[in-house]
């Protein structure tokens, strides 16, 4: 019994080890998504006011607010009112989304700017700016802004012009 005991044993021992497995770990590419964590808010695209402040995220209602009342002190706007009035009706959960005004300078108003939908890979979102130069250009400064509400579990949103690219974070990773 003793012996039939040990070869059962060896021969399970042996038939355990004797099997060979390759296993294929299989990296896949992220898929690029038309993000849901992104809305765009309707504000105009190019004012002189814009030049008055730079990029900015808010994260909190007083914050907003207080950018809204400084804003209403200005002057050399185009159309301030307009601006004001979309942001105020906007209705943020800021326990759930950030506001983010994306403010940028082209050396010509005679430049056309054009966004496509955001796309995001891993809570990175994506926005791509383009851009229409014409043969002849102005000679004035041109000031646009884009604004999004964005989900506060993003990591950051990048807007990529093929000039260059400005990736603001939103989330520490």
């Amino acid at each position: 019994m003793l012996k039939l005991t040990f070869i059962t044993t060896t021969l399970l021992l042996f038939l355990g080890c004797v099997q060979d497995r390759t296993i294929n770990i299989i990296e896949k590419t992220p898929k690029v998504l038309t993000s849901e964590n992104i809305i765009n808010i309707p504000i105009h695209i190019r004012d002189n006011g814009y030049h008055n402040f730079s990029t900015q995220i808010f994260t909190s209602q007083n914050k907003l607010d207080s950018f809204l009342a400084t804003t209403k002190g200005q002057s050399g706007w185009n159309k301030k009112n307009n601006f004001l009035y979309t942001l105020k009706k906007q209705e943020i959960d800021f326990n759930k989304n950030s506001l983010l005004i994306y403010r940028f300078s082209e050396p010509s108003s005679s430049i056309v700017i054009a966004t496509e939908v955001p796309t995001e890979i891993e809570k990175k979102i994506t926005v791509k700016v383009g851009k229409k130069t014409p043969a002849t250009m102005s000679f004035d400064m041109a000031y646009y802004a884009l604004a999004y509400m964005v989900n506060r579990d993003i990591i950051s949103v990048t807007f990529d012009d093929r000039d260059r690219n400005k990736t603001i974070t939103i989330k520490k990773p």
